[in-house]
């Protein structure tokens, strides 16, 4: 089975701490970030994973090698000029040959690795094109706010503005795609900082009538995106090292 992860972003928002290393090679527990979405992946049979980097590419290629280490291969990708979640998904198609496959960020970090196989469990019992990990919060504006009605997506949205949500869902940056998510990237349109999201491509899919499953995560997860959330995914990590 293929994964994807994407790990190309700058983590602008953890500097200066990744001035000298990319978001996706931060520690949390005994592996990098990167590293716990791998072996998350390894322990649902992914044996063939495509990296989608850019800002300090060698370094998480260098890291990963050719997967060995784990007992899976291993492809590397840049994202090109284009920003965005979906035009990182977008150049691993070449790499990519499985129904379904997972897609996850390189800054995710679950706190129980399990939530993999809960979700392509998921996935094929309800017979879904689509699935992605849910978590809830107060306000998802920071993320991805995600309508669900019995179990199914029926309403994603990047970004809303604060306090205009209507959900508590937010995705959690853990999904699993047929090809078909390739040709809905080419038909959405950049936001308008020019960015392509996958949020887009998810809700153009609900649009056109494809069943996507929503699965809540299971225990602490967090995509560590500020010095905040780090502190505290590092916090949970040594609590089950114990």
């Amino acid at each position: 089975m293929d994964g994807v992860i994407l790990a190309a972003g700058p983590g602008t928002r953890l500097k200066p701490l990744t001035n000298s290393i990319p978001k996706a090679l931060i520690a949390v527990g005994a592996y990098p970030l990167a590293e716990h979405v791998l072996r998350g992946y390894a322990s649902v049979g992914v044996d063939n994973i495509a990296f989608v980097t850019g800002y300090m590419a060698k370094k998480v290629e260098s890291y990963f090698g050719d997967g060995s280490r784990w007992e899976l291969s291993t492809h590397f990708l840049r994202q090109g000029e284009t920003p965005g979640t979906a035009a990182a998904l977008l150049e691993a198609a070449q790499v990519v040959n499985t129904n379904p496959f997972f897609v996850s960020y390189g800054d995710v970090y679950l706190h129980d690795p399990a939530n993999y196989r809960r979700l392509l469990e998921f996935h094929l019992d309800g017979g879904y094109d689509f699935s992605l990990l849910v978590n809830e919060v107060d306000d998802p504006h920071e993320g991805s706010a995600v309508t669900v009605e019995d179990g199914r997506v029926t309403h994603i949205v990047e970004k809303p503005p604060k306090g205009t949500s209507a959900t508590k869902w937010n995705k959690r940056g853990v999904l699993l795609f047929d090809h078909r998510i390739f040709d809905l990237i080419d038909e959405i349109a950049p936001s308008p900082s020019g960015e392509l999201y996958l949020t887009d491509a998810i809700q153009l899919a609900v649009e056109r009538g494809l069943s996507v499953g929503a699965l809540p995560v299971e225990g602490f997860s967090s995509d560590v995106g500020t010095p905040e959330r780090l502190a505290e995914a590092r916090k949970v990590a040594e609590t089950k090292a114990d």
